[in-house]
């Protein structure tokens, strides 16, 4: 983001940005200090969800530093000027947000690209694409019914290797890894190993990591 557009991000901020979420979560802590730094008028502290009145300008991280701890956020969040930061496997209940205007973001991307588009999020000037989501959310349940063999395969399909050099790798047969594909198109409901890759690289980190900006808006974007 260039001085100008920052500056004209932050002309747009009335009032104050507020960043909820667990009690001694590191990456609130993170996110709220870079907004004070870069400009934006943030209420000092972060605080948690039973203290809020949920008017204004919020970043909310649902999940702790560990994944243990969850928020519980109100559809009345669901509007520009609002960003959710969040785990995937929360994605799907939080639709009704981004239907609604808010921007929801994946907290396993690079912290730079997370808060370059949290400051976009904040001036309304960014958001989820609705269908993107959907997707997203109902991939990752699709991924998590694949067995341990039929995830390193993917994985491997995702940084181009071929059956044969699977198999090799692998200490398999060059059939029982074609037999993994299989029935990994199916249960990711995909006709092909390139569309099963797709889904990988939509998947984050885990998966592959070559596109952060996709992986950190779980999709597609829209202004």
């Amino acid at each position: 983001m260039d001085n100008l557009s920052e500056a004209a991000t932050r002309t747009e901020a009335q009032c104050a940005v507020s960043v909820v979420a667990p009690l001694r979560s590191a990456l609130a802590s993170a996110l709220l200090t870079a907004l004070v730094d870069r400009g934006w008028p943030a209420e000092p502290g972060a605080v948690c969800s039973r203290e809020v009145a949920w008017r204004g300008r919020y970043v909310v991280v649902t999940d702790d530093d560990i994944d243990t701890v969850h928020l519980d956020v109100p559809t009345v969040l669901g509007r520009p000027g609002v960003v959710v930061v969040t785990s995937v496997q929360a994605l799907s209940s939080l639709v009704p947000l981004v239907d609604r205007g808010a921007l929801v973001l994946d907290r396993a991307a690079p912290f730079l690209v997370l808060l370059g588009l949290v400051e976009l999020g904040l001036a309304g000037r960014c958001r989820n694409d609705s269908e993107a989501v959907r997707r997203r959310a109902a991939e990752h349940c699709a991924l998590a019914t694949l067995t341990d063999a039929e995830r390193v395969t993917l994985r491997s399909l995702a940084a181009g290797l071929s059956a044969a050099t699977i198999a090799t790798g692998s200490h398999h047969s060059v059939h029982t890894v074609r037999s993994h594909i299989r029935s990994i198109l199916v249960k990711l409901g995909v006709q092909s190993q390139l569309a099963a890759v797709a889904v990988a690289r939509r998947a984050g980190p885990e998966w592959d990591a070559s596109n952060t900006l996709h992986i950190a808006t779980f999709g597609d974007v829209r202004p």
